[in-house]
């Protein structure tokens, strides 16, 4: 077992730089619909709880993951398992009630923090309905866990901060994937095949994370698959990360285990780079 990745001081918590993210656990590739059918096939209950005990055997303490009953449950079983992860809870759009489903995270023990779906975030933001948005941030804080807000668009982040909106951190993509209404297909079922990744997006997220004195989480980095063809573009991208993020700020990486072991791939090139 490895010792810990170096951490970030995230809202009273020790968070290691790198976390894992859940998005391929759930089968969202954000690339195609046979990649998500791939993830889908590989990625068992018994193959996730793998790839989580894997992320503490390479030093990695926190994960990244949506907070619906499929992934609850098999938090659960990784705990029953002996397993010790931190958890931060990405709301889940589909359950009927925000409340109801706030309420579930914040009885689990392995949640630490929680934040508002970022692809709801975007669409209430560009209709006009942030208002609404704060309402969802109070519930939020009502929990008792550190609050976030997700989105894909660094003006979101701008306005939070000219208007003091009550949030603890930002969980920020460094494309903004919402230049147009959009519905994860967590939700829908369909894959989302078609978003535009710019990569003139990159710097402008990345500035709007250090202008902000609050943490950030920054995702998409390997633009979901469309950056990493070989091991020097993932360590590129990791290093272009770090480099332009806060030193209390963390990078956010799904990982896909059936060919290779990302996991501990990821973690070592963290460890280097941040050495």
């Amino acid at each position: 077992m490895n010792a810990r990745l170096p951490v970030a001081h995230f809202c009273g918590l020790e968070l290691t730089r790198l976390i894992i993210g859940g998005n391929p656990f759930s089968g969202n590739s954000h690339v195609s619909h046979e990649l998500d059918e791939q993830l889908r096939d590989y990625y068992t209950t018994e193959n996730i709880k793998k790839a989580l005990h894997r992320c503490v055997a390479c030093g990695i303490n926190t994960v990244q993951l949506r907070a619906d009953q499929h992934i609850m449950r098999i938090l659960r079983e990784f705990r029953n398992e002996g397993g010790k992860l931190n958890w931060i809870a990405q709301t889940a759009s589909e359950v009927a009630s925000f409340a109801g489903n706030i309420r579930q995270i914040a009885a689990d023990p392995s949640a630490v923090a929680i934040y508002h779906h970022g692809t709801v975030t975007d669409n209430l933001y560009q209709a006009g309905r942030t208002d609404e948005l704060k309402e969802r941030c109070k519930i939020m804080r009502a929990s008792g866990l550190p609050v976030g807000l997700g989105t894909h668009k660094p003006e979101v982040i701008r306005r939070c901060e000219d208007e003091q909106w009550d949030v603890d951190f930002y969980m920020a993509c460094v494309y903004d994937l919402a230049r147009r209404e959009r519905i994860s297909s967590a939700i829908t079922g369909i894959a989302n095949s078609e978003e535009q990744f710019c990569p003139e997006d990159i710097p402008v997220m990345y500035e709007t994370i250090r202008q902000t004195a609050k943490p950030a989480l920054a995702f998409k980095i390997m633009g979901a698959t469309r950056r990493c063809a070989t091991p020097a573009d993932v360590r590129a991208n990791f290093a272009e990360a770090f480099s332009n993020i806060k030193p209390n700020d963390c990078v956010i990486v799904g990982v896909f285990q059936r060919d290779k072991d990302q996991i501990e791939e990821n973690s070592r090139y963290v460890r280097e780079l941040l050495a």
